[in-house]
């Protein structure tokens, strides 16, 4: 018994490493079998299958069954006249049954119908536009994770999907995610202190050309990622200035697939910072304090001389200054506007179906986070190259900014 584990342990170590070396040579030459395109479909099949769509329940059909699919995940709709009219028809209907078809018969005002009122009041002020983009996305359907809707019990055949769907993601797909990770951090590690000992900057630069989009594209399949590139006519060049919309770490992962960015962001600590260090090592990246008001300056001058020195890779920056639900796009700050040059604006858009890539920073960390996303079915994103922009004469920064 003991030999036979110790072979069946050998030939699963065999298999893992094999897997890994040439998802490693697919990520070298950015070629993929399409087996993630697969999963993707399946996993669309199943929750049409497992979540089936149905028009919204009227509030009498709510109130006769509790356990219906569309009830637990349903928003409950703002309340305006056609819905204070329901409202009063209902009452109506409850106090006297034989009125119930006579739409024109209304009962007389109670003091008790003022808590609707209240409760919407409420609701309008607590969920306003700017405050629902700190927060989880809604979705329209359950789609068997627990992050944006808790489990509860809806069906037995729900159930099972979900149950089934927790081994596969967690004992299967987690597992093999992880190796993939840790073995792209150790590619990308080991090859930057390489690429960092070689004394000819030409030949850094063409090795950090691949080594970086590599080690990006190795990370995404360890997200199990789809990702979808548009009008790539429209990529940024070499001392241009990328801006794009934020919503997760993982927006730099995304967009470093396809080429390398000088990235200016705000230095962290942990395993960011050591992330950050690493690429640091082979690529002029700017990376601030926050609470520091003297780095303002200091960025707005780096960025200044990274657009004017030839050869370097475009800046990558996020103006929001932080991440944002995935729904919306918060006004961008001024100050990756005012280094001059070409601005190539990019916007990333992922799929909620498969995970809810927002980084909520003030709730968990990062370790968490990129728990949560290797632990989720799948990460496709859509990305548009937008036509390149120049700031117009006379245009402030500010306004070249909300332009």
């Amino acid at each position: 018994p003991l030999e036979a584990f110790y072979w069946a342990v050998q030939l699963i170590g065999r298999l893992v490493g094999l897997v890994l070396l040439v998802a490693t040579l697919l990520a070298v030459f950015n070629f993929s079998f399409g087996i993630r395109r697969l999963y993707i479909r399946i996993l669309l099949h199943l929750f049409e299958q497992a979540v089936e769509k149905r028009r919204p329940p009227s509030r009498k059909e709510s109130s006769d069954n509790l356990s219906r699919d569309n009830r637990l995940i349903q928003r409950h709709a703002k309340l305006t006249t056609e819905g204070i009219e329901l409202l009063h028809a209902d009452c109506a209907s409850s106090d006297d049954p034989s009125k119930a078809s006579t739409s024109s018969q209304k009962r007389p005002f109670h003091l008790s119908d003022l808590c609707v009122f209240v409760q919407s009041g409420i609701e309008s002020i607590i969920e306003d536009e700017v405050t629902k983009r700190f927060a989880a996305e809604d979705l329209a359907s359950w789609n068997l994770l627990t992050r944006t809707n808790k489990y509860q019990f809806i069906s037995s055949r729900l159930t099972c999907y979900w149950v089934l769907g927790c081994i596969l993601r967690y004992c299967i797909l987690f597992p093999f995610r992880m190796l993939l990770a840790l073995t792209a951090v150790l590619y990308l590690v080991i090859g930057s202190l390489i690429i960092a000992l070689l004394p000819w900057p030409g030949l850094r630069r063409y090795l950090n050309s691949i080594l970086t989009p590599t080690a990006f594209r190795l990370f995404a399949r360890a997200f199990s990622a789809v990702l979808r590139f548009h009008d790539v006519e429209n990529m940024p060049r070499n001392n241009g200035i990328c801006v794009a919309n934020h919503t997760s770490p993982i927006d730099v992962v995304v967009l470093g697939c396809r080429q390398v960015f000088s990235i200016v962001g705000q230095s962290h600590g942990g395993f960011t910072g050591f992330m950050q260090k690493t690429l640091h090592r082979t690529s002029p990246h700017i990376w601030f304090e926050r609470s520091e008001s003297s780095d303002a300056s200091v960025v707005k001058r780096k960025l200044e001389e990274h657009v004017s020195t030839p050869g370097l890779p475009p800046v990558l920056i996020f103006p929001e200054g932080t991440c944002i639900n995935n729904t919306s796009v918060m006004m961008f700050r001024k100050g990756g506007f005012e280094a001059g040059g070409v601005v190539y604006p990019v916007a990333i858009k992922y799929d909620p179906r498969f995970a809810d890539c927002f980084w909520n920073s003030s709730a968990c960390g990062m370790v968490t986070y990129l728990f949560m996303m290797m632990t989720s079915w799948a990460i496709v994103a859509d990305v548009w190259y937008l036509p390149p922009q120049i700031q117009q004469e006379g245009e402030s920064s500010v306004a070249f900014a909300n332009r």
